[in-house]
């Protein structure tokens, strides 16, 4: 179940209790429910390091810290909402979510729960894509770059 994590806002863009993947996004307010479901995240960190090997078989080992990580998060947006029948809600609200959110506007961060850690970063991307036609379901991605 996705739920609103208070404490967390502005910038919030889910947080997961007791389970994974799927369900309703929130965005900042816990009354206002993104028309999407999550179905991925991948994280990726690394560290930001150096090996030099010598010509007595000696390993130098240089560590420079961590490196910027990489978060994205996709899943599917419906195009229609069950109140209204507003035709492209959920592509519109994944337009409005990545405007208000983005890394340019007042160095927002957004903070991301993954099984109890709090990643913390910048929005730097968002990329939307037709699923099914029939279905009318887009699917996105949003890129974030994790804060070391």
């Amino acid at each position: 179940m996705l739920n609103y994590e208070y404490g967390t806002a502005p910038g919030t863009l889910l947080a997961w209790e007791g389970g994974g993947p799927g369900g309703a996004g929130t965005s900042g307010s816990p009354n206002q429910l993104l028309p999407i479901v999550v179905t991925g995240v991948g994280y990726d960190q690394s560290l930001n390091i150096q090996f030099m090997t010598t010509l007595r078989k000696v390993v130098y080992v240089y560590s420079f810290g961590d490196r910027i990580g990489d978060l994205r998060v996709s899943g599917i947006a419906f195009d229609r909402n069950c109140a209204d029948k507003l035709s492209g809600w959920g592509t519109r609200s994944m337009f409005k979510y990545y405007r208000e959110n983005k890394a340019i506007k007042d160095n927002q961060q957004i903070k991301i729960i993954l099984a109890g850690e709090v990643i913390a970063g910048s929005l730097v991307g968002m990329s939307l894509n037709l699923l099914s036609a029939d279905n009318k379901t887009m699917g996105f991605s949003l890129d974030i770059k994790a804060l070391p």
